[in-house]
């Protein structure tokens, strides 16, 4: 191989070498946040008329969601232009400054650096365009008023303006957003009194203009102001009292204790007068509470009607009503016409016929007089008019429709057969449709010990929502098995059909599987209602007291459970909205301060002050 080979060889071997290029292996992740270096003008300045802020860091950054991020308090008439170039953050100030106000731009956490986007928190440049800075500042918490749960990146607001219409119609004089808990802090106030809301605000114009945005207020106008607390700095204090108490025990080698004692007090007290004393600012409404709510400005009427069969027409309502609707005929009609269910809250109406005429015609025509309640919480009755018009049944075969009238009259039950039921709980038979007579003879209920049925005697509850519901009442045993037995025959409805039979055998659980608590009530000065709760809240059992009482809550399952206490201003048994128009509160909700957790065949007892709890 010549020279010039050897010499090629050795230049492809380099080449081919420096082309696989390993990536280096780097440190630790940077989660370090930039860092400002320098800000023009200053942060705090008075007298100022610039149109751009500059902000220089130590390394590139990005801003992130600035239009929701970024906010200013009091607002601008335009928003400010905010980006980034390189290392340097630019404010563009696009509107004219109010003479002698201090300003606060609020950056949230839109800055941060370019490679591994750590933000900075919470950073504000302030500046005053008068002689100095405003520094009243204002904190507090915003919740969701029927579960106290803290609700993040509300709008709190802040109005000089004083008229009730001032949130509804104009944007605040200051404001801030609320943090992941619910807090805010507004600062850099001018002196002066104010109106606070919250606004969870929908449309984004800082303004309460729509029925489903959530919204707070407090009952009277705040006006905040600071004070200079002069106070001792204890730990200097201390220092001196050890340090001359040592001192003197060695000078003078009296270890007397009173004369030590008087010795340095007097020492300090002389120091207390300059070196020892310092001051402080306190300010006022440290801990404002807002408690959201939304009002319930959804106006009753019929939502829908429909007729999926010829036997029943339903009546569904865009909210429930407070009793129950009624149904008129537009026709002449023979009593009993119909039998009318309701749902618990009122919302639905189902109307089932009972003359065979009516169910054979195919358009009926009806009225509704239904309650509505105003916001003054007066009560009239309105009749639907629009419901005047026809419900057209639209026929289905020939074939299905014998098939409806010749089908077996069937026969339910909440429980399952051969299932294991709760103590506590209900059982219910229902039939398909109602009926005109029923033959209670014909129902039985046995305990059965060692295969033997027992005869049990029991009691009947009729439901008065539903035509078509029946409980039947009896102390049922723990660790027992029961059989109910219903003949043929036992129902007959309004077009003359027998019921099919029902049989179910059933077991009761184990008394050592359950748990009562115990609450006894003092100091009720108002109707309360106490839920017991899961973890999530859902409302497992609720009741109601207007006097100090104990109530029982039995046969509950072992689990973590809360309590909730709502005070029941009007007396109506659930939880009411606010109304800012006619300054209503939402009805407050309190919890106790514990989860609970129950552990099997083991009971629980809790005294509740709720006059204490409510203070809290």
């Amino acid at each position: 191989m010549n020279f010039w080979k050897i010499i090629s060889l050795l230049i492809v071997s380099l080449l081919y070498g420096c082309a696989n290029i390993v990536a280096p292996t780097g440190g630790p992740k940077d989660i370090v946040s930039p860092v400002m270096l320098e800000i023009t003008p200053e942060n705090y300045s008075t007298k100022f008329n610039e149109k751009q802020i500059k902000i220089t860091f130590n390394e590139f950054i990005q801003v992130n969601n600035a239009a929701q991020e970024v906010y200013s308090s009091p607002l601008f008439a335009e928003k400010p232009e905010v980006k980034a170039k390189g290392k340097e953050l630019i404010i563009k100030l696009n509107s004219e400054l109010k003479d002698s106000t201090t300003y606060c731009i609020n950056f949230g956490k839109s800055i941060a650096d370019l490679t591994e986007n750590n933000p900075i928190l919470n950073f504000k440049y302030v500046f005053s365009t008068g002689e100095y800075i405003d520094s009243i500042t204002i904190k507090g918490i915003v919740n969701i008023s029927n579960n106290i749960k803290p609700e993040e990146n509300v709008l709190v607001l802040l109005y000089k303006n004083l008229n009730d219409t001032a949130p509804v119609k104009t944007p605040p004089d200051y404001y801030a957003k609320t943090n992941k808990d619910g807090g805010f802090e507004i600062s850099n106030l001018a002196s002066g009194t104010y109106n606070i809301f919250a606004l969870k605000d929908a449309n984004n114009n800082n303004k309460f203009d729509l029925p489903n945005e959530m919204f707070a207020f407090i009952d009277s106008s705040i006006t905040p102001f600071a004070t200079s607390i002069s106070y001792i700095d204890t730990f200097a204090t201390d220092t001196l009292r050890k340090y001359y108490s040592d001192s003197l025990i060695k000078s003078s080698n009296n270890t007397d204790s009173i004369f030590v004692k008087d010795s340095v007090e007097q020492i300090v007290n002389l120091m207390l007068k300059d070196s020892i004393r310092k001051s402080k600012t306190e300010y006022s409404h440290q801990n404002l509470l807002l408690n959201l709510f939304e009002e319930d400005n959804k106006k009753i009427k019929i939502q829908k009607t429909e007729r999926s069969d010829k036997h029943k027409i339903k009546i569904i309502f865009s909210k429930s009503c407070i009793s129950k609707p009624v149904l008129t005929p537009l026709f002449e009609s023979k009593d009993n016409f119909i039998s009318s269910e309701y749902s618990l809250n009122f919302d639905t109406l189902t109307c089932w016929l009972n003359d065979s005429s009516l169910i054979k015609t195919d358009s009926l025509s009806f009225s509704v007089n239904y309650p509505v309640v105003l916001q003054d919480n007066s009560i009239v009755f309105e009749n639907d008019t629009v419901f005047g018009k026809s419900i057209t049944y639209k026929s289905k075969s020939k074939k299905n429709e014998k098939a409806i009238v010749d089908s077996v009259y069937s026969i339910y039950s909440n429980i399952s057969n051969g299932g294991i039921v709760d103590l506590n709980k209900s059982v219910y038979i229902t039939t398909e449709s109602p009926y005109k007579i029923f033959n209670a003879d014909l129902l039985k209920v046995y305990k059965i010990i060692d295969s033997i049925q027992k005869p049990l005697k029991y009691s009947l509850i009729y439901d008065t929502l539903s035509p078509r519901k029946i409980e039947i009442k009896y102390n049922w045993e723990s660790e027992s098995l029961y059989e109910i037995q219903l003949d043929s025959m036992a129902f007959v409805n309004f077009i003359d059909q027998y019921s099919d039979s029902l049989n179910l055998k059933f077991r009761t659980k184990k008394l050592e599987d359950y748990v009562t608590l115990y609450l006894n009530l003092k100091n009720v000065e108002k109707p309360v209602i106490i839920q017991f709760t899961n973890a999530s809240g859902t409302v497992i059992e609720e009741k109601f007291a207007n006097q100090d009482s104990r109530l029982i809550f039995s046969y509950q399952k072992p689990n973590t459970y809360k309590i909730k206490i709502i005070v029941d201003d009007n007396d109506n048994e659930k939880w009411d909205t606010g109304n800012y128009k006619l300054k209503r509160q939402p009805e407050r909700v309190i919890f106790y301060e514990k989860e609970l957790t129950l552990k099997p065949n083991f009971d629980i007892e809790l005294d509740f002050d709720i006059k204490e709890l409510l203070i809290k």
